[in-house]
């Protein structure tokens, strides 16, 4: 079965409108992620302020929590990457 034989061509605005629903839910996603990362940070330091952990144990929650956020900055910088590349590769195959 040919998948590429029976695409229809899109014009250029519709190739703009993926886009952009690309971008709003790479968006979407990274604020998703870096507001549970939020949350569980503000929550483990209201913990600490009660009762605190011990230096080790903190310094394992802030480097967990300094590698959530460079994953997700990586994993949404590369969503945005594949997003445009594939926006670029789109518009030149249908609009050559």
């Amino acid at each position: 079965m040919n998948w590429g034989a029976s695409r229809r061509r899109k014009t250029f605005w519709q190739h703009v409108g993926s886009l952009l629903g690309h971008l709003s839910a790479t968006a979407v996603i990274f604020v998703t992620v870096f507001t549970l990362g939020w949350a569980i940070s503000f929550i483990v330091h209201y913990l600490d302020s009660i009762h605190p952990f011990s230096p080790r144990s903190r310094d394992l929650i802030e480097h967990i929590e300094v590698s959530l956020l460079w994953i997700d900055t990586g994993i949404s910088g590369l969503v945005l990457l594949v997003g445009a590349s594939r926006f670029v590769h789109d518009v030149w195959i249908d609009l050559s």
